[in-house]
């Protein structure tokens, strides 16, 4: 079982995220899961212990099935 970070008050939730900007012929990528009402950028929850370069290679890995290499 992973452990997410995450912080909760009384009005409101804090996930602590990474996400991913990837872009392809003038294109960028956004995910809708389980037919939601939105879309996003790929990527998702950081583990405890675990870098936000590690969470988005991993979280696109999962969500998207591609290997990426991160750019700044």
């Amino acid at each position: 079982m992973f452990k997410y970070i995450k912080i909760q008050t009384n009005k409101t939730v804090f996930n602590y995220c990474a996400r991913a900007i990837i872009k392809q012929d003038k294109k960028i990528l956004l995910i809708c899961v389980n037919d939601a009402p939105y879309y996003h950028l790929p990527g998702g929850h950081i583990e405890v212990g675990e870098s936000s370069e590690a969470a988005v290679i991993r979280e696109i890995q999962e969500e998207v099935g591609i290997e990426v290499e991160l750019q700044k």
